[in-house]
Formats: structure tokens, C-alpha cells, sequence
């Protein structure tokens, strides 16, 4: 049975973006069939800090092995590209980390997965986002088809005027089950990962970007933030949905963001709507 695997990989010796793509080419010679892949990230050692640089990318693939199987594939790539396991957690031609193996909780000597130290090592976390978790337009966030958090804005304005506005995210962390009502449609961090999570960590983690993005959003104004929600959803472009309006319900495919973040979707008619608020749902 095929099963849904993320894979780390990082290189900090020699030509590091030849390595990582040595290593994804690899990958799908030893038959993972490679469905997704993240940016490149750049990011500084973390353990050993007198080395190079490491450049980091996350891939999503198809794969029949089995979580040893897999391991073993792996080493015998980084062995092929190289890598000589000289000093513990040291300078290193390429590295490929098992994640997540389904929703597999694995514990043996050899192998445990999702990864122990996941929740802890940004450079992994950051392009683990681009692929794992979707943005359903405008506030629901989804871990394998399900609402794991979301965003809720009032403000207050006038027609020429935003006097404040007020946000509130919700996200299931450490919750082991749902209410039955609720068991297709939701989901927590710890049931997708078979881990516990320090809700400290995550809020202390996600202050962070909502104030890195605040500031780019003062500096550049909402183009870029209306770029990567783009980038990181599968409702911005090409999605069937049905939309829920308080006048109307209607079908049709999601084209893309308007620039100032409003959704536009195109009819079956071929007429496109711009949708300012309303329930979103995936249509089949």
C-alpha cells in the first residue's frame, strides 16, 4: 500500500543546491515518486555552530516501502552522494531525515518518526508548511483535508478610517480525539503527529511570523502576503468549491486572489465572482 512520506533534506559541503538536487533525482531512482517539493531555505547550523551554512528543502512523496526499507534507501543515498558520518551532527555533503511516514507512529532503535525533534527545528517546520498544512480561503487551517485552526478579525472603522482591529487563532494542539460530529472534518496537531506540542513554542513561533509579516505588510504593502497564501493553498487556484453566500449558493473553480486577498471564482457559466465573505467548500 502506498503511503504519503516527508522527507528533510539538507547539504552545507560543497555545491549544496547541486547535492539537494542530486539527492531528489536519486529519490525517485530508487522508486519514491516525488509529488511535492519545497523552496530552498538557506539557515544556520543549529547544533554544531562552527560549519557551514546548511541550504534545507522538504519533499513530499509516494512511496510502497516499508519505514525500514525507506531508511535503509536513504542512507545508501547519502553514502552514494558522499556523506561521511565523521563528527555527530557535523558538516555533512547531504542529509535526508524521515518526517512524517503517514500517520505512522514508529519507535524502534533504527527509526522514529514523525521525527522527535520536528516541532523544535524551524528549518525543517518552515518548508514542512509549504506542503503539509492548506489554507482553505479566507481563515480555515487544514492538515489532511482537516480544520486544525483558524482566524477570526473584527475591526473597527470608519469609511476612511481603521481604528483597530482585533484577531483571534485558534488551533487544536494537544486534543487526542474529536466529538464524533466533528471526526471527519477535524483534527488536532498531536492526532496528526502522534506527538504532544509546547503550546508555548507554537504561540512563541507564530508571534514571530505574524510580526515579520506585519512589517512587510507595512513595508510593501499586501502583495507579497497575498503572494504566499497564493503559494501555500490549494483553494487559491483551481479548486472546485461550492461557495454559501447569505443570498446564494453556487459552484464553480477558485482563479486566483484579486490583490487586495478577496477570492475570485469562476462560475461554470464561465462568469466570475469575487467573493467577499461566505462559506468555502470543497465541491466535488
Amino acid at each position: 500500500m502506498s503511503r504519503t512520506v516527508y522527507l528533510s533534506l539538507g547539504s552545507n559541503l560543497g555545491d549544496r543546491e547541486r547535492n539537494l538536487e542530486q539527492a531528489i533525482d536519486l529519490l525517485a531512482a530508487a522508486g519514491l515518486r516525488i509529488t511535492r517539493r519545497s523552496h530552498i531555505y538557506e539557515t544556520e547550523p543549529q547544533d554544531v555552530r562552527d560549519q557551514p551554512w546548511f541550504l534545507n528543502l522538504v519533499v513530499e512523496a509516494e512511496t510502497d516501502l516499508f519505514p525500514k526499507q525507506l531508511l535503509a534507501k536513504l542512507q545508501q543515498i547519502e553514502h552514494q552522494l558522499g556523506r561521511k558520518r565523521i563528527k555527530p551532527k557535523g558538516p555533512r555533503t547531504i542529509d535526508i531525515d524521515i518526517l512524517l511516514y503517514g500517520n505512522a507512529v514508529i519507535e524502534t532503535d533504527e527509526l522514529v518518526a514523525p521525527h522527535p525533534r520536528l516541532p523544535e527545528r524551524r528549518f525543517v517546520l518552515e518548508p514542512l508548511a509549504e506542503l503539509a498544512p492548506d489554507l482553505r480561503w479566507p481563515n480555515d487551517l487544514l492538515l489532511g483535508g482537516k480544520k486544525f485552526g483558524g482566524v477570526l478579525t473584527e475591526m473597527h472603522a470608519e469609511p476612511d478610517r481603521i481604528h483597530f482591529v482585533i484577531v483571534g487563532i485558534g488551533i487544536n494542539v494537544n486534543h487526542t480525539a474529536m466529538p464524533a460530529e466533528l471526526a471527519g472534518i477535524a483534527t488536532s496537531l498531536r492526532m496528526v503527529t502522534g506527538r504532544t506540542h509546547s503550546r508555548l513554542q507554537l504561540l512563541v513561533r507564530l508571534l514571530r511570523h505574524l510580526d515579520s509579516y506585519y512589517n512587510r505588510f507595512l513595508a510593501e504593502g499586501p502583495a507579497p502576503i497575498v503572494a504566499r497564501f497564493s503559494e501555500v493553498s490549494s483553494y487559491a487556484r483551481g479548486k472546485r468549491v461550492r461557495i454559501a453566500t447569505a443570498k446564494e449558493t453556487y459552484v464553480g473553480t477558485t482563479d486566483g486572489l484579486e490583490p487586495n486577498g478577496l477570492l475570485r471564482v469562476r462560475r461554470d457559466s464561465g462568469r466570475v465572482e469575487t467573493v467577499i465573505s461566505g462559506d468555502v467548500g470543497e465541491a466535488p
